[in-house]
């Protein structure tokens, strides 16, 4: 995938455990121009880098080795104001009410429902 810019200026938080799809991830947000926060895999240091960085966008696994989703993360992000994009196995169906206006991709996500997601999420990007 080609560097863009498009996604120049934004501070992505990235959490996601699996080693391959959080590196691939990394890769299509920096290429498009973001600042990639992470990746972590751990919910704890992922809420010490959400209070630290001030992401515009985070970009959520839901299950990080717990073998069950995981909303604690999700919520702390809703209620902060930032655009999510939840990208997880699990269907759409098990998420809280409360983050029913989150953006929403199955793994595996292709790079460019990816790099489509965050473009319409990041703001300031049309």
């Amino acid at each position: 995938m080609p560097e863009t810019g498009e996604l120049g200026g934004q501070r992505i938080l990235l959490v996601e455990d699996d080693f391959f799809i959080a590196s691939d991830t990394a890769d299509i947000l920096e290429r498009a121009g973001a600042e990639v926060i992470g990746p972590s895999g751990c919910a704890e240091d992922a809420r010490a880098m959400l209070v630290a960085s001030r992401p515009t966008l985070a970009v959520l696994d839901l299950n990080l080795g717990e073998g069950r989703p995981g909303f604690d993360l999700a919520h702390l992000v809703s209620k902060r104001g930032i655009p999510m994009l939840i990208l997880s196995g699990y269907d759409r169906e098990v998420a809280p009410a409360e983050l029913a206006d989150a953006e929403w991709l199955q793994k595996p996500a292709r790079p460019q429902q990816i790099l489509e997601a965050a473009r319409r999420l990041c703001p300031g990007i049309h």
